[in-house]
């Protein structure tokens, strides 16, 4: 997920700036980066998602991502949240 929202919301400790300074400071060293993405968190938003997955779009269009994975998380209502 790249939300600063969302990243602050689960305590990841880092913002989607760093995230790309470092993927591009990696890429620039010669070191292959490798994305994990997890989409549909409660409360994120469309818009988040479609964010996400443009920076994710520009970050290989720039051959700063070499593999993306993704994952949707599927939340039933009837099943607590443990957040």
């Amino acid at each position: 997920m790249a939300s600063d929202r969302l990243l602050q919301l689960i305590d990841k400790g880092i913002t989607v700036a760093q995230v790309a300074k470092v993927n591009k400071h990696f890429t620039e060293a010669g070191i292959m980066v490798h994305a994990y993405l997890m989409y549909g968190f409660p409360t994120q938003t469309a818009q988040e998602t479609i964010d996400s997955l443009e920076m994710v779009r520009q970050m290989f269009e720039g051959w700063r991502i070499a593999i993306c994975l993704l994952a949707f998380i599927y939340h039933d209502r009837t099943q607590p949240c443990w957040c």
